[in-house]
């Protein structure tokens, strides 16, 4: 049993390097910027097409906003960290989101589409990132609220 269970972590550890990937942007903003806030308990991820940052004074959000608490909190929602299996999402407390922190954004006196996004139950802001991104090159605002209410986060 301690044999397959090696083998099982080994093959698990192989199998997400350089996962997840960075899916492309398919809309005619090629920058998506994203800002953290509060409204009221609920923490709110903001993505939106985004102004070319300054490389020296821009960083990348990461996909999961707090890390490996943030992955940890999805494997104990999908039952992982009871059966011990914690490490098969913990590649996503170091996965790019593909997203500027605190970017200009691209046409700050334009209007654009606000999109409220609500994970559900058991859920975080972080789950749709990648989705989110896209909607962004698109055009769209979107803001995902974290409500406090049976978060995996």
């Amino acid at each position: 049993a301690a044999a397959a269970a090696g083998s099982f972590r080994a093959g698990a550890a192989v199998a997400v390097i350089n996962q997840p990937r960075l899916p492309p942007l398919t809309g005619p903003f090629k920058e998506v910027g994203v800002r953290y806030s509060r409204v009221g308990s609920a923490r709110v991820k903001t993505f939106y097409p985004a102004a070319l940052p300054d490389s020296s004074t821009s960083a990348e959000a990461p996909y999961c906003t707090d890390g490996r608490a943030t992955s940890d909190g999805m494997a104990g929602l999908v039952g992982f960290r009871q059966l011990g299996l914690s490490f098969l999402l913990a590649h996503l407390a170091n996965a790019h989101s593909g997203c500027w922190l605190d970017a200009p954004p691209v046409h700050p006196e334009r209007p654009l589409p606000l999109l409220v996004y609500s994970h559900g139950f058991g859920g975080n802001m972080d789950m749709g990132s990648y989705l989110m991104r896209q909607l962004a090159s698109h055009g769209v605002v979107v803001a995902a609220v974290e409500h406090t209410d049976g978060t995996a986060s």
